[in-house]
């Protein structure tokens, strides 16, 4: 029989409250599906300074070396082959980001969780 045991979060609130809180008349939005994706460019200081194209589609969730092989920017057979290719991959910031409308009990809350 596994235990459950509670984890206690900085704000004294257990694991398992936490969970009760989040199911028990939370109103929730799903938000995979279609997003954008890019490399953060390095001279971003604000994010309206995103705006100036580059995007690319994909959908989430999903990791950044999927979203480049289905972006074309990358190909999977290279990426199989020669993993130690692609690392610079993983150095790199990249920004995610989606459009999404909120409905007013979501605006009217006191508290927003994103888990």
């Amino acid at each position: 029989m596994a235990a459950v045991v509670p984890i206690l979060y900085h704000d004294g609130v257990t694991r398992e409250h936490r969970q009760t809180e989040l199911y028990m008349g939370a109103t929730s939005l799903d938000l995979t599906g279609q997003w954008h994706f890019k490399e953060y460019p390095s001279g971003v200081r604000r994010m309206r300074d995103l705006d100036d194209g580059g995007w690319q589609e994909t959908t989430v969730p999903n990791s950044i070396f999927t979203c480049l092989v289905q972006a074309g920017t990358i190909c999977l057979d290279e990426l199989l082959a020669d993993p130690e290719r692609f690392t610079w991959v993983g150095d790199k910031p990249w920004v995610f980001r989606k459009t999404f409308d909120l409905v007013p009990e979501i605006l009217q809350s006191d508290r927003i969780e994103l888990v």
